[in-house]
């Protein structure tokens, strides 16, 4: 009787221990705790079992297709589609279309997650949308009027229209110049230290914060300094594109063809201007001024000349003598010279614009009013744009580009006026080139065409009644 009580209490224990573990994993099963725990599980072990996540795939029902929320309470009907589509997906309020942004493109399908979000955007639309308010575009020629902090202006042609967005910097306006570009019909081309504005026959040059760029490989002296945000995003003040770029990619227009030419020779009597060991700076510009004068009478302009011997003439007395003979054009012939006997090449001078600094200089001059120069700004950079460009491809001198400055023959001229600097008669190698006839006859010839470049590119619109 003792062994068999004995052999007893293991049986007992053994069937209480199974009975309990049966009883408690049943109840596991059914605890939905414990179930949803076992699906996370399950979850993340297909991370890392291909098998068992195909298998989720094939158990999972497909999405359902995404539609354009439209401006009602409901979506809108679904378009046909044709091929590979991708449908848009809007939020925002749909009563007022200008304050949509697209936030992500989805193609033909979108998982729950967007599914939940159209629903609780459509449930909070209003009933009644708010009308739509239509917005004004500016045409044709940009950036004539006052704007606001933020312009766009609009350029229509019969292919496409180019906006070119604007912002406020302090008391100055810029713009952005990938608009630009576009309006142009450019492409942009980054460098390391700047940008590059390319079409097949033309080119336009910035540099990082600086004002010396180039177009069409001619050096020039924008008005303002670029300004670069990043990189990659540049901007360009409003008259760099009014005066500079439009004077040279866009038509310039006048009253009447250029016939009348007023010729100055700087210096002269008293006067000996710069300098040289074997020639003066009045002597070269009256013989230059006098072939200049020989080669565009040849071309049937009626050529007038401030002084056409040696002899003295104060600044006052030039621009009398252009307010007396109301030429359509004032050109200043002069010789350069610098402290620096190295310093060499070619440079044309337009006046500068009211309110902007000259070249080499940061703040404009203090002037309550614009110059009678200012009234032919666009005129006065083309016509210092076509004589360096073709004084350079004559002479094949050094090129120090299209400037502007406040000289007083220039800025108070009552018609386009440029000032040539013809090289450095402090300079040895160019004094003896001034000298030589042959190199002569090449200024000549390059002022001679750059006139002539310029009266041709003039687009005339006769004034009514006259």
């Amino acid at each position: 009787m003792g062994k068999g009580k004995r052999l007893s209490f293991p049986l007992l224990s053994f069937f209480l221990f199974f009975f309990s573990v049966f009883f408690f994993s049943a109840a596991a099963e059914e605890d939905p705790r414990l179930t949803s725990a076992r699906e996370k599980a399950l979850l993340i072990r297909a991370k890392y079992r291909p098998e068992l996540q195909k298998q989720l795939k094939k158990n999972t029902p497909p999405p359902m297709p995404v539609r354009s929320i439209g401006p009602g309470n409901a979506f809108a009907p679904e378009p046909k589609r044709t091929g590979k589509t991708s449908v848009r997906y809007m939020c925002g309020n749909p009563g007022n279309t200008d304050t949509h942004k697209e936030t992500k493109f989805y193609r033909k399908s979108t998982p729950l997650p967007a599914r939940n979000l159209q629903a609780n955007q459509t449930a909070n639309y209003p009933k009644k949308p708010r009308p739509v308010e239509k917005k004004r575009s500016v045409n044709a020629s940009p950036l004539r009027h006052a704007a606001p902090v933020r312009r766009t202006v609009v350029r229509k042609t019969a292919a496409n229209t180019v906006k070119i967005r604007m912002i406020r910097v302090g008391n100055e306006r810029y713009c952005y110049l990938n608009d630009v570009a576009r309006y142009y019909r450019m492409r942009m081309q980054y460098y390391k230290n700047g940008v590059e504005l390319r079409a097949p026959n033309s080119s336009i040059r910035f540099y990082n914060e600086k004002r010396l760029g180039s177009i069409n490989h001619v050096p020039v002296s924008f008005l303002y300094a670029p300004m670069v945000r990043a990189k990659t995003q540049y901007f360009i003040h409003e008259k760099d594109i009014s005066i500079v770029l439009s004077s040279i990619y866009s038509p310039v227009y006048a009253a009447r063809q250029v016939k009348n030419i007023l010729l100055d020779p700087g210096h002269g009597g008293t006067d000996y201007g710069a300098l040289g060991k074997n020639i003066h700076e009045k002597q070269m510009n009256l013989e230059t001024a006098l072939q200049v004068r020989a080669g565009l009478t040849a071309l049937g302009y009626r050529v007038m000349m401030t002084r056409s011997k040696d002899q003295t003439l104060t600044l006052d007395q030039r621009i009398a003598l252009c307010r007396e003979k109301k030429p359509d054009l004032y050109i200043s012939l002069h010789c350069n010279a610098a402290a620096n006997k190295s310093a060499n090449g070619i440079e044309t001078f337009a006046a500068t614009p009211f309110n902007v600094p000259s070249t080499g200089k940061k703040i404009a001059a203090n002037i309550k009013s614009p110059d009678p120069g200012n009234a032919f700004d666009r005129h006065n950079y083309r016509l210092a744009y076509e004589i360096q460009k073709a004084l350079v491809n004559q002479t094949k001198a050094g090129d120090r580009g299209v400037k502007v400055a406040r000289y007083k023959v220039i800025r108070e001229a009552v018609c386009p006026a440029a000032l040539v600097e013809m090289g450095f008669i402090t300079n040895e190698t160019e004094q003896k080139r001034f000298i030589d006839a042959s190199y002569r006859k090449k200024i000549v010839d390059g002022i001679v065409l750059g006139i002539h470049n310029f009266a041709k590119s003039l687009t005339i619109v006769p004034v009514s009644g006259k």
